[in-house]
């Protein structure tokens, strides 16, 4: 049966193509893709902020994510920006006032028939990210149906439980999952096939105020330092256990054996054998 469908599809192609060609009627090659800057048509607004103060810390110098979502489950992805922030350790840190994450929630409606207009519901979702944030994954890690969130930070990172009403619940330590050192991505995937989603974070450098050296550029002057300047951090990988818990795997995964300076991770199947691999980035570590 599945056979003769196979060859009766084939046949229609065939003929489709031929009916085309006899009538000179070949479909004209698409034109060229052009993308247009929207972000102050739609309301998007936001800067990044690296808690410069003159030190040229090597922080200072990385830029940060951001996920897309749909967190209210109305079939829209909404849009999770991740902010920096000062130092850790640095007194700003403790004192001084910085810009926060935004989640900005897409609403059609009000951009009118057609267009499309961004939200700031930050301060209704809860979410009180207030980490030095470098980037964010985003996935249903509990399986109840919305769209959680994991902040990578400079310092501990962060999950925030999608209550599915709107506003997220701080689970980290609940979770196990606030991992302290500096870490810039993360990615959720079913690794062992259990049926959980398992989380690998990638983490950098070890790099905080109490370890920020003075670099030379080639001309002798003050410079940042370069990733080489510190030793790298191994990465992390948490097996899930359900019930909103998970477990640090890293070292019998082998993991801990090959630190890189991780800077982005993608987990997908690379060979078809069914099993979910991961692929880890790293800078010039």
């Amino acid at each position: 049966m599945s056979s003769f469908a196979s060859r009766s599809g084939t046949t229609a192609a065939a003929l489709g193509l031929l009916a085309a060609v006899a009538s000179g009627a070949a479909e004209a090659p698409p034109g060229p893709i052009t993308l247009i800057d929207a972000s102050a048509a739609t309301g998007l607004e936001f800067t990044h902020f690296n808690g410069m103060v003159g030190e040229l810390y090597f922080s200072e110098m990385m830029g940060s994510g951001l996920g897309l979502l749909d967190y209210d489950g109305d079939g829209d992805l909404d849009l999770y920006l991740v902010q920096g922030s000062w130092l850790p350790g640095r007194p700003e840190a403790e004192s001084a006032t910085r810009p926060t994450d935004r989640l900005l929630r897409a609403d059609a409606v009000a951009g009118g028939e057609g267009g499309l207009r961004w939200v700031d519901v930050s301060e209704a979702s809860g979410l009180a990210a207030d980490g030095y944030g470098m980037g964010v994954a985003t996935a249903d890690f509990d399986g109840d149906g919305f769209v959680d969130l994991y902040v990578t930070n400079l310092g501990p990172n962060q999950l925030w439980r999608n209550r599915g009403d709107g506003t997220f619940a701080d689970v980290t330590a609940a979770a196990r999952v606030g991992d302290a050192r500096w870490a810039v991505s993360a990615s959720f995937a079913d690794l062992d096939r259990d049926g959980l989603l398992d989380l690998y974070v990638g983490n950098y450098v070890d790099y905080r105020a109490a370890t920020h050296k003075e670099c030379l550029s080639t001309t002798g002057a003050v410079d940042y330092c370069g990733p080489l300047a510190y030793a790298p951090e191994p990465d992390v990988l948490y097996r899930n256990l359900g019930g909103g818990v998970f477990e640090d795997v890293s070292k019998r995964a082998g993991i801990e054996e090959q630190p890189g300076g991780a800077l982005g991770v993608v987990a997908l199947d690379l060979d078809g054998d069914g099993w979910t691999d991961v692929y880890v980035a790293n800078d010039q570590v």
